[in-house]
């Protein structure tokens, strides 16, 4: 028997939310709702974007796919109110980073995310800015590594996801010493074991 209602059921971290990439023909301006920005590298593979095991068994890596740390953090999305996970490059994140540090954390933070070049791979700028929290309600924040696994339907473990050097902070990062510089272009590649010795 169907349970009929006007509105639909409460979100929760069960439902994905969109997956956004900053467009190239226009900018992506809304309110950060999540506390922080969390990140971990990633391989565009089979016309995907999917994250890096890290650990030596990364199919990507094995096939010799550079990697690149991508940024995620939630954002109400101020044209639509539509509630997102939002995507940036580590270049791009880091005005946001930086305004965690400053502002001790991310919510709340008016962003306006763009790719001067119009170009859909392009560089991508970002500015930053406390809001009116007054003015505004906005939505809990969600676990945003929670989600993207869900949405890149991997195992969510939460011991994967360690503290960042200020207090609160979570971000993902690949295991230590699994990945060297490539040729400075901001992308690395997976060295195995028997080739670092």
């Amino acid at each position: 028997m169907p349970q009929w209602s006007p509105t639909p059921p409460p979100q929760d971290e069960g439902v994905p939310f969109r997956l956004v990439r900053v467009p190239a023909d226009k900018p992506v301006i809304g309110v950060v709702t999540s506390l922080d920005v969390v990140g971990c590298a990633t391989h565009f593979f089979n016309n995907r974007t999917v994250p890096c095991d890290g650990q030596g068994n990364c199919k990507s890596c094995q096939e010799g796919h550079s990697w690149r740390w991508h940024a995620y953090c939630s954002i109400l999305v101020s044209a639509t109110l539509e509630h997102v996970l939002l995507e940036l490059t580590a270049a791009g994140s880091e005005t946001l980073r930086n305004y965690a540090q400053t502002y001790s954390g991310t919510r709340g933070c008016l962003l306006s995310a763009w790719r001067p070049s119009k170009k859909p791979n392009g560089r991508v700028l970002v500015t930053c800015k406390p809001t009116d929290l007054l003015r505004v309600t906005l939505p809990e924040p969600p676990n945003v590594a929670r989600l993207l696994c869900r949405i890149w339907n991997v195992r969510f473990d939460p011991d994967d996801v360690v503290t960042s050097q200020r207090p609160g902070a979570k971000a993902i990062v690949p295991a230590p010493g699994t990945h060297e510089p490539a040729n400075g272009n901001g992308r690395r590649q997976y060295v195995s074991p028997e080739v670092a010795q």
